[in-house]
């Protein structure tokens, strides 16, 4: 196995993520101290990048409390939903969205998602009565 390679960084204080001019790619542009550096991407690179970012998310197992009660991002429109068997997991449901050109899975216990779903239902009901 190679060494990793140690690379120096810097903080990121700004970032601004837009189509490029002639929208055929993903700019990345990323302020720091010693000013603004940019990237593009193409679409499809840009949804494995998107990918990594959540996979390197998910991996750091973060506690709650470091992680706050921010806002809730964007609610994004689905355009398509799956709810399929999870392999790795014979207790959990593999839910599956498409954000844009990103398909997103997530494993989610049987129990909870259906809890969840039932007090959906009984809000609802609430809400309408």
């Amino acid at each position: 196995m190679a060494e990793p390679q140690v690379i120096n960084t810097q903080t990121v204080q700004g970032y601004l993520i837009q189509p490029t001019n002639d929208g055929k790619q993903i700019a990345l542009v990323f302020r720091t101290q010693s000013g603004l550096a940019g990237y593009a991407l193409s679409h499809a690179d840009f949804a494995v990048f998107a990918t990594k970012v959540l996979e390197a998310l998910e991996a750091e197992k973060l506690p709650a409390a470091e992680l706050g009660n921010g806002p809730l991002t964007k609610a994004f429109p689905v355009e398509e939903i799956t709810f399929e068997p999870d392999p790795a997991n014979a207790s959990a449901v593999t839910v599956a969205t498409r954000l844009g050109r990103l398909r997103l899975a997530l494993s989610v216990d049987t129990k909870t998602l259906m809890q969840s779903f039932k007090q959906f239902l009984d809000r609802r009901r609430s809400t309408r009565a």
